[in-house]
Order: C-alpha cells, then structure tokens, then sequence
C-alpha cells in the first residue's frame, strides 16, 4: 500500500479516538456515535482538494476505545480504498500540536479494494495487532507491528500480463532492524504473455531474518547478517509453462519437494546449510532440451551444501556441495571464495558472487549413466558408431605417447569405464581467478587434453580411479532415512520451520 494511502487510512481511525473511542464507558452509546459522526465530518473538511472520504454507517466503541465503519471509501490522488467494514481498537492519537506516530492495539479490514493506476490489490481480510504507521511524511520504513495476517490476497498489476494469489499469509515482528518471521499458504502467479507460465507452492517460511529492511531495501539489496539462527523452507514449488512448438498446452517445467536453510551467525560469520530434496526437471523446461536427448523422461536430484561466510573477510569456504540425481550419477564440489560481495548466506545464489575469486576447487563425479548417454549422443550427432566415436575422442585426448599421468591420458581412461570409480578434478591457480572466468574456462580446458596454456595457468590436474580398479564402492550419499537430503552431524532443527498442517488466519 502506499505511504499517503496508509497514512490517511490511519487518521480516519484515529479520529475514533478523538470523537467517541475516549468517552468514557459511562457515556450513553448514542452520544459516543454522535461525537464520532461530528468528528469525521470535521475530518473531511481536511482532507486535501481531490480526496473524498465515504461511509455508510460509523458506530462508536467507547468501552474498546475504537469504533467500526462500514462500507468505507477513501479516494486521494488516483488512489481508491474501499473496505467493507474497518475496525480500529487501542487507538493511540497523538495530542493536538503533538508530532508523533498514530498506534492501534488492533486494525482489521474486510474484503478489501485498493485501486491505483499501476495496480489493483483486492483481500477478503486483514488483520494486524500493536501497529505503529509512519507519521505524515515518513516513508514505510518507519512502519512497525506485532502480528499481521492476511487471506484470499489478490494483486494485477495493471501494465503487465500478471497476477499474483495468496491464499494466507502472516508475519510476526516486522520493523527495521527486528528479526521477523514470514508464513505464505498457496502462492500462485500466472504469466500470461507468450510462453505463458505459472508458478506455485504451498507453504514458504523465512524466520530470523529482517525482513523490513529487505522490502524496504528492495530487490537485490545486501544486507548484513543479523547474529542468531535464521532459516528458510520451501515446500512444493512447481514451475509449468508453455513449452516451444507447443503454444497454449501448459507443461510441467520443474518441480521441488523441499528447500530448507539454515544458518548460524556469530559476528558477520555464518556457518549455513542448504538441502533440497527432489528437484524434477523435466526436458520441456527452457534449456533443458538435451535430458531429451540423453533419454532421460525427467531428472530427479537432490543437493546438500555446507557453506562457512565471512561477510567481514569477504570470502566463502564450500565445505561441500552434494547433488545426487539417480541415473545420471554424484557430483560434490568444495572450494574456497575471496572478494565475495555477499554479506550473508542470502545473497550465495546472487549478484553477491559475481566478483568472486576461486582460490582452490575440487570436483567429483560418479557417474551412474550419464558419461555413456553423452557419448552416444554425441556419436549419433555426428552419424558415427558410439564405439568409434569413443576409440576417437580418447585418441585425440591421449595421443601415442602421450605421459600416464597427463590429464588427456586420465580422462581417456575414465572415459574407456566410467563406472569403476570417481573422477576427481582440482584447481589450485597461483593466483585466484574469477568465478565467472572459471566457469567459463573450465570446458575448454578439459576438451584440450591439459596441453593448453590455460590448463597451466589455472593449475588444474584430473584423476581417474586406478586402471586395474574392479569399480569402488561410491560414498555413502548424505540421505536422510526417507531417502531426503540430510545431514546426521549438521541437521536443520526439524522443528524449526516446520510447515503447518493448515496455514489459515486466526479467526
């Protein structure tokens, strides 16, 4: 909403208190409604040139020290309001002369409207307890409650072919600098420009954090760490759309079970851990064409990561980062970041690392399919037999004479058996690199065999498992006992963020 919208609905109900919510509780109800009615009259004589304040009943709540308006329309500066009944209790209006914020115990509206030129935001209640509104001038950031809630919000923004639904929501402890928590029931958005899509999930939680000064700081804002446990979880999102070549038939893009984050800070160092369990992708999500190609119907994975931020150094330690996607094989990852612009865990899978430096990198792979369906792809591509296309690729990787221990030599062994064993891939530059160089950088390096300059230069080295190997046993995945992402020594606190069985408004 906004600040002039806010803050004008906020002094039609402060007027309660100045016209009946004071009289005392031995005042006839008649004459507290009466004071009402001639203070809101006085007020719209106030209002500026343009606005226009309806309503067509205003009782009087002496003994709440409030009242309740129904069928309320405030209309200023293209802006509309409407509400089918407004509620305000605890009024706190400052004295005459007097500059300070207007508070509320308790602020309730029903089947709301609001109207501007930019949007339309409709709700069938909302409710909030110990509020504090900015004062006439002040931007939201001085905006301040104990508990809001809210159902059945609707938001069409108006120059874009978009809307938004939640179906309930809730925060708790939401102001600049408080450590909040946030409760969204069924989110669903729907894009309806060409490829049309929508995206869903049932229950989002974000607890510790400042959420405030995020919304105020708008998108991409850093901010540093608060020190304390702070967490986020994410249950079945669901991305559909309109797949290329198939106009107007919406098709199932992605789906994730599970994204839970949790996060201990002490002193701008946060120690966090991330798991997501089964994350679908399907090959009718944009980019994703080849798991087509490759055989797969859809790519079930699931991730687990440890990661240590330094907000002060700068700097992030991947202790390590686990996908294992049946089918297709394991990948772990742990490096070590510098020149990281990412004050918190938050900003790990943003902007905040754009500028990093990797100064050490070690890759696996344990391949469960995958390296062979490349292979045949590839082979078919070109019109060859995959087997010689293999007898080929490890020819030109590892030529006659070619040293054991090159990494040509080490990648046409993996390639000859990829199931006996882990690839293992390392990157210790003598200078640190940049993130976005590497991973640009890395494929060529490895189709060149290591007989590059870029190959030295990046201090990388490959070795396959040991050519006599009978195929070793891959690590145990860090499986939960439900086959979900997890960790026995580093666990998220299950009843942290647990979601509810029904997430709803309080009555």
């Amino acid at each position: 909403m906004q600040p002039r919208v806010l803050i004008a609905s906020s002094a039609v109900l402060a007027v309660v208190l100045i016209g009946g919510g004071g009289a005392a509780w031995v005042w006839a109800q008649r004459v507290a409604d009466a004071r009402l009615d001639a203070a809101l009259a006085q007020f719209r004589t106030q209002l500026p040139p343009g606005s226009e304040l309806t309503y067509r009943q205003a009782k009087a709540m002496p003994l709440g020290h409030g009242a309740r308006l129904k069928d309320v329309m405030l209309r200023e500066e293209g802006l509309t309001f409407t509400a089918s009944t407004l509620e305000a209790l605890g009024v706190m209006a400052p004295d005459a002369g007097t500059k300070a914020p207007l508070r509320f115990d308790h602020l309730i509206a029903y089947d709301g409207r609001l109207q501007a030129p930019s949007l339309e935001v409709m709700f069938k209640r909302v409710a909030v307890d110990q509020l504090q509104t900015p004062m006439q001038g002040e931007s939201l950031e001085k905006l301040v409650f104990g508990h809001g809630e809210l159902s059945e919000l609707s938001i069409k923004p108006a120059e874009v072919q978009a809307d938004f639904a939640i179906k309930a929501a809730s925060i708790d402890n939401f102001g600049v600098g408080k450590a909040s928590r946030l409760d969204v029931a069924d989110f669903v958005f729907h894009g309806y420009a060409t490829p049309a899509r929508q995206i869903t999930f049932a229950h989002l939680a974000v607890d510790g954090q400042d959420i405030a000064s995020r919304v105020n700081g708008g998108p991409g804002a850093k901010l540093p760490p608060r020190d304390g446990d702070s967490g986020l979880r994410l249950d079945d999102l669901k991305l559909d759309g309109e797949a290329d070549g198939a106009p107007g038939k919406m098709q199932a893009f992605l789906s994730l079970k599970r994204l839970v984050e949790h996060a201990a800070t002490n002193d701008l160092k946060s120690n966090a851990r991330v798991t997501v369990d089964h994350l679908l992708i399907w090959p009718s999500a944009p980019h994703f064409e080849i798991l087509k190609e490759l055989g797969y119907p859809s790519l079930d994975a699931s991730i687990a990561m440890n990661v240590i931020v330094d907000g002060r150094a700068h700097t992030a330690t991947v202790k390590n980062f686990d996908l294992t996607a049946a089918g297709a094989g394991r990948l772990t990852v742990s490096e070590d970041l510098s020149e990281m612009d990412m004050p918190s865990v938050l900003d790990l899978a943003g902007a905040g690392v754009t500028g990093a430096k990797v100064n050490r990198l070690d890759i696996g792979w344990r391949d469960e399919g995958l390296v062979n369906r490349a292979i045949t792809r590839s082979a078919v591509a070109q019109g060859v037999d995959p087997d010689a296309y293999l007898s080929a690729l490890k020819r030109s990787l590892a030529p006659t004479g070619a040293a054991p221990d090159s990494m040509g030599a080490q990648l046409a062994q993996y390639l000859q058996a990829p199931d006996k064993g882990t690839l293992r891939i390392s990157l210790a530059p003598p200078q640190p690199l940049p993130l976005i160089a590497v991973i640009a950088a890395l494929p060529m390096a490895l189709s060149s065999g290591g007989s590059s300059e870029l190959v030295q230069s990046m201090g990388l080295t490959i070795h396959a498992p040991a050519s006599g190997s009978k195929g070793e046993k891959a690590p145990d995945a860090t499986m939960g006992g439900d086959g979900d992402a997890a960790d026995a020594t580093d666990e998220v606190p299950p009843d942290a963020l647990s979601a509810p069985s029904k997430a709803a408004p309080r009555p």
